[in-house]
């Protein structure tokens, strides 16, 4: 008996590039190889939706132990600067970065 597959919305597949592939390719290009309008893809990015993604990213991806580490990994790396790197790379802004890993660290406590 096959299982149906779980359809991942616009924002989960934006979190998951970003996470896990070439970071650096143009919204352009993601909306052209998926049909749809840059536009929606910079609404997706800007949205609470999109931001609960990469937190249920950040926590389904390792055990706490390894979310701790890498928390700490990065930090060590990137200082005061880790929320803007990492926001850099998910195209989120720091703050909201910030706000995201407090939520991470407290649900890993």
């Amino acid at each position: 008996m096959s299982k149906e597959m779980r359809k991942f919305t616009l924002a989960e597949m934006l979190a998951a590039r970003f996470w896990f592939l070439n970071n650096r390719i143009k919204n352009e290009t993601i909306a052209e190889n998926i049909g749809i309008r840059v536009e929606e893809i910079e609404k997706t990015l800007k949205s609470v939706e999109y931001r609960q993604a990469v937190e249920r990213l950040i926590l389904s991806s390792r055990t706490p132990e390894k979310i701790r580490e890498w928390i700490n990994d990065w930090t060590k790396v990137h200082g005061d600067n880790m929320p803007k790197v990492f926001g850099k790379r998910m195209r989120l802004d720091e703050t909201v970065v910030s706000e995201i890993i407090e939520r991470v660290k407290i649900k890993i406590a």
